[in-house]
């Protein structure tokens, strides 16, 4: 029946690796995998356990009172541009709290009854 010889495994059990084993030596290479998608409007980053991701979060200016956008071009720019917190509704004061955005809070004004 001949011979049998397994393939030798190389896998480093890390995602962000190309695992190869070279042939005749039997050398394993582990090389860094490239996560760049040329996507200037994600933070791209390799988390072991899975593999490559691209955060699309790269102009979140963490504030929730902000809507904030990525506009690719000659130069990439972020848009931070003030939310509109607006229900009009004349029985709520209307603001933004930075942190967890939008709030309606009734109010007293004439004819308004909570």
């Amino acid at each position: 029946s001949g011979c049998y010889f397994p393939p030798k495994s190389c896998d480093d059990g890390n995602a962000c690796t190309i695992d190869a084993c070279t042939p005749g030596s039997g050398v394993c290479t582990n090389t860094p995998c490239s996560c760049d998608d040329n996507n200037a409007c994600t933070r791209d980053f390799c988390d072991p356990a899975i593999g490559c991701k691209h955060d699309d979060n790269v102009c979140d200016d963490n504030n929730s009172c902000t809507i904030d956008i990525c506009v690719l071009g000659l130069t990439n720019i972020c848009i931070n541009t003030v939310q509109l917190c607006d229900d009009n509704d004349p029985c709520t004061d209307d603001s933004c709290n930075i942190l967890s955005g939008c709030l309606f809070q009734p109010n007293n004004h004439p004819g308004c009854h909570y």
